[in-house]
Order: C-alpha cells, then sequence, then structure tokens
C-alpha cells in the first residue's frame, strides 16, 4: 500500500454504520469545518482506485485542496476520534485501556474503594484473555492502593504479588518466545504451498527441537490458552513443512480443540483460522476426509470481526481446493477451484502477495495438465514462470521448467523442448540444484526426442525411466508427489491411460495407503 492510499484503504475499509457515525461526528463536533472533510470523505469513498488527480480537479476551486496532504492528514485523523467514540469499549484492549485511566483517575481523586472495583475488573479481564503486561499493571494498582484501603494488610499483598508477576513474567516470556517462531514459520511458509522442497530443510527439525525443550519445561496446565497456541502451532506447522502430516494432524487437532471454544471470547479469530487452515492441509494428507470437510464447514461459519480476518478466510478456502485438485487429479471439481482462486485474485488484486499469484497459476496449470488441456497449461505455467520472485526455492522453479518441457513434448513441438532443456540445464548450475530426478529427467528426455514422430523407442525409453525413478529413495518419491508426480505421468504414458487416473490410483497410496479423494463441490 502507497502512502498517499492509505487514507482511502481506511475509508473503504469503513462499514455502513461507521460511514453513519463519522458524518454524524463531523455534524456535531466539526461545523464550520467538518463539511469540507465530509466532502474529501465522500468523494473518495466513491472511488475504486484512489485517483488524486481527479480529487484535486474536483475540488479545484475549494480553498482546503491547496493543502490537500494536510487536509487527508487531518481527515484521518477525525476519522479515528469517530471510530475511538463508536468502538469505546468494543475490544478486550480497549477495554483494558478504558480501565487502566478510570484507575489513574479515581486514584487521583482519593476514591480508592471505587478505584479497587475497577482494578478487580481489570484483573478479571486481563486473566480471562491472557493480557499478561496489562495483568501486571493492574496488580500494580493493587499494591499502590493497599495502604489507603480499610483492614488492608501491606505485607501478604506484597508477597502475593511479587509471586503472582514472577508467574506473568513466566508466562510473557513464554508467548513471547514462541510468538518469534511463530513468525520463522510464517516467513518460511510464504513462499507457499509446496510443501516437499522443504523436505529435508535444517531449520525446521531446529524449531522442532526449540519447542520441545520449551514444552518440557513449563507446566502445560498452567499455561494460559494464548502461550499453549505459540508453542503448539510453530510445532504443527513446522511438521506440516516437513510433510509428516501425521504428527502435524495431532498437534492441529490439539490446537483446534483448544481454541474452539475460546477464540471468540479471547479474540483470537486469526489464531483459529491457522489452526483450522493447518488442519485441513495435514488431515487432507493422511485421507482424514471427515475431519478436513468438518474444518472447511467452520471456516464458512466463522465470523469476520475486521477485514483482515476476512481476507484470510477466503485465502484457505479459495486456495485449498486448488491445491487438493492439482495434488488428486480432481478435474471437475479441479476447473471450479481455478475459477475460485482467480475470483479470490480479483477481489484481493491490491493486496494479494506475489506468491499467492504464483501459485495460483502453478497449480492451474498442473490441474490443466492433468486434463491433457495443454494449451489452457502452458498459458498458466508461462504466466507461472514469468514471476520473477527472489526467495522462490530453487525446486519450484526447476519443477515450473520440468512441466512446460513435458507440455511441450505432448505438443510434439520437440525444438521447443530442446531449448526448455537447456534452459533447465542453466538454471540448475546458477541455482546449484542437485536431484537426482531431475538429472534423470534431462538425460532421459534428451534420448525421447531423439526420436521424432514417436514410435516404440520413446516407449521403451520411458519404461526404463520409469525403472530408474523406482529405485529413488521414499522421501525423494514423495517430494516428487508433492511437487509434480512425474511417475503417474510417465505411468500413464506406459499404459496409455490419463494423467489425471494415474494420480488418483497412486494418491490413495501415497501416504501409508489411506485414500485422499476430498471433494470440494458443495464446499
Amino acid at each position: 500500500m502507497k502512502k498517499k492510499e492509505q487514507l482511502f484503504h481506511l475509508i473503504k475499509s469503513l462499514t455502513t454504520e461507521e460511514k453513519r457515525h463519522f458524518r454524524l461526528f463531523t455534524q456535531k463536533y466539526q461545523r464550520d469545518s467538518g463539511n469540507n472533510y465530509h466532502k474529501l470523505f465522500l468523494a473518495i469513498e466513491k472511488q475504486t482506485i484512489y485517483d488524486e488527480r481527479a480529487i484535486k480537479e474536483q475540488f479545484k476551486n475549494e480553498v482546503f485542496v491547496k493543502q490537500l496532504t494536510a487536509t487527508k492528514y487531518y481527515l484521518q485523523k477525525q476519522i479515528l476520534k469517530s471510530l475511538h467514540m463508536l468502538h469505546y469499549d468494543s475490544t478486550i484492549d480497549q477495554k483494558v485501556l478504558i480501565l487502566h485511566q478510570q484507575a489513574a483517575i479515581l486514584f487521583k481523586k482519593g476514591q480508592y474503594e471505587t478505584c479497587k472495583t475497577i482494578v478487580e475488573k481489570g484483573v478479571e479481564i486481563c486473566s480471562k484473555n491472557d493480557r499478561f503486561l496489562e495483568w501486571i499493571g493492574f496488580l500494580k494498582w493493587k499494591l499502590a492502593l493497599t495502604p489507603y484501603l480499610r483492614n488492608a494488610n501491606p505485607q501478604p499483598h506484597v508477597h502475593d504479588y511479587l509471586i503472582k508477576i514472577s508467574q506473568l513474567i513466566h508466562w510473557f516470556e513464554i508467548t513471547e518466545k514462541g510468538t518469534q517462531l511463530r513468525t520463522m514459520i510464517d516467513l518460511r511458509f510464504q513462499d507457499g504451498y509446496l510443501f516437499g522442497n522443504r523436505k529435508n530443510n535444517p531449520e525446521y527439525h531446529a524449531i522442532i527441537s526449540t519447542i520441545k525443550e520449551l514444552l518440557t519445561n513449563s507446566s502445560l496446565e498452567l499455561l494460559p490458552v494464548k502461550a499453549k497456541f505459540n508453542l503448539y502451532y510453530p510445532l504443527a506447522s513446522a511438521y506440516l513443512a516437513l510433510t509428516d502430516f501425521k504428527r502435524a494432524y495431532q498437534y492441529f487437532l490439539i490446537l483446534k480443540e483448544l481454541l474452539q471454544d475460546t477464540f471468540i471470547e479471547k479474540e483470537l479469530f486469526e489464531e483459529y483460522i491457522r489452526t483450522l487452515s493447518g488442519l485441513i492441509y495435514a488431515a487432507g494428507g493422511i485421507g482424514k476426509k471427515t475431519e478436513v470437510i468438518s474444518a472447511v464447514e467452520l471456516l464458512h461459519k466463522l465470523p469476520e470481526p475486521n477485514e483482515h480476518i476476512g481476507f484470510l478466510k477466503d485465502e484457505i478456502l479459495s486456495f485449498f481446493p486448488l491445491v487438493n485438485c492439482a495434488l488428486v487429479g480432481d478435474l471437475i471439481d479441479g476447473l471450479a477451484a481455478i475459477k475460485k482462486a482467480e475470483k479470490f485474485i480479483e477481489k484481493y488484486k491490491d493486496s494479494i502477495s506475489a506468491h499467492s499469484r504464483f501459485f495460483t497459476y502453478f497449480y492451474a496449470g498442473y490441474i490443466n495438465l492433468a486434463k491433457a488441456d495443454f494449451s489452457a497449461a502452458h498459458h498458466y505455467l508461462r504466466t507461472a514462470d514469468g514471476f520473477i520472485i527472489k526467495d522462490l526455492p530453487a525446486e519450484t522453479k526447476v519443477i515450473i521448467q520440468i512441466m512446460l518441457i513435458i507440455v511441450y513434448f505432448e505438443q510434439n513441438k520437440y525444438q521447443l523442448v530442446q531449448s526448455r532443456i537447456r534452459s533447465l540445464q542453466r538454471l540448475i548450475k546458477k541455482e546449484n540444484v542437485e536431484k537426482l530426478y531431475v538429472t534423470m529427467f534431462i538425460r532421459y528426455f534428451r534420448f525421447l526426442i531423439s526420436y521424432a514422430p514417436p514410435d516404440k523407442q520413446q516407449f521403451q525409453i520411458m519404461k526404463r525411466f520409469l525403472v530408474q525413478l523406482d529405485t529413488l529413495k521414499a522421501s525423494e518419491r514423495m517430494e516428487m508427489f508433492l511437487q509434480f508426480d512425474l511417475i503417474s505421468w510417465l505411468q500413464g504414458r506406459v499404459q496409455n491411460r490419463p494423467f489425471h487416473k494415474m494420480l488418483r490410483k497412486n494418491r490413495k497410496i501415497v501416504f501409508d495407503g489411506t485414500e485422499n479423494e476430498i471433494s470440494i463441490r458443495n464446499n
């Protein structure tokens, strides 16, 4: 978001109630100049894309437009004041802040008994909602009040205060350490939804070891909800990144049970969405169809207290069907999933990340390749290939090139295959990619394109290629499946069966022989 567009996005985020309140606010509190600010407000609100030139042209005869930057800044301040008045105590943080202010006023006025009531209310709210530092602040008020209250014995209060504050500091430290680990996980997950390329990443193993040590040294039954979440979430996510779907599923299930009855009260909407998101992918990986459908239904019903939560909710409901359909070869739902993901991109075109765009086109290309719609596959894969994303994993860049080579091969465009193979070789040298199946791919495809038009020799080469791929370690075959299932494509070619049918067949036996054909048509 550009700085000059911040006011525009703030205005666009307002609800009907908030807009109405702002109009009343300008009329009541800003009688002299409020009309000008409201004019500017209405002009910006009508725009679909912020256009400052149009604003200046519309108000060229108005005095305030000569200092538009200052006017916009003041308008933003007035909107925030209006929002503050409307949502005076609508969030936990605001309630806590108000109680602290009231306690300070009452203490200064010598209204100690009333101040004590306010402080106790603050302690209750903080204890229910895991606000550790604010809780410490209310305990300080309790200690300050002790000499002024009737029948108060200072010594026990000091002792209790020291014990409780030590516990709260410990909880805060655990929560913050967990937050750091969550941030590390989230940053690494920004490279998209391809899990396989992280399979042997030592950073995830290090995160798992750190969290397990923290869990060992903590009394779990005493830890508040947020502290527990900040430990279990990065642990579950690390296992998901390592494609250990069984362990990931176990921890995401713990998180779901932890949050499902408290996330609204404690305002942990984002945490609950991330939990359900992880549960969907992990449960899908081990064929827990019922759990996936249940999590998707919970997401649909989840309240949206703000635009950010709505975005996160839409994101998982748009991308999970796309990823799932690509991996299982579900072409009927797959085409619907592509449209849904593209609709999401269009809806959030100003805020969606380049990674989300990239993987939308990647999986759309995958689905169309499985469908044998090579023209559409080529369109989406070329679009994905056109994105320049610095931190995109090298293995993902390689997979794109492999898929494009297969598209050209299926279209009998052998010169383009030859050209792409050379590009692929330069890429693996530049990125230092050492994957045995990539080396095999290049070697066998050189043989394949030496026979044109296709004949029995190609068939024999593909069979030998399959035999070679079968010698790979199970972890490498899993990685191929999660990125692009080269084995299923070759089997389809050798057995003269559609690629997507081989995907569906192999999907049933990839994860311990479990089945994972999850329909999203009605979700």
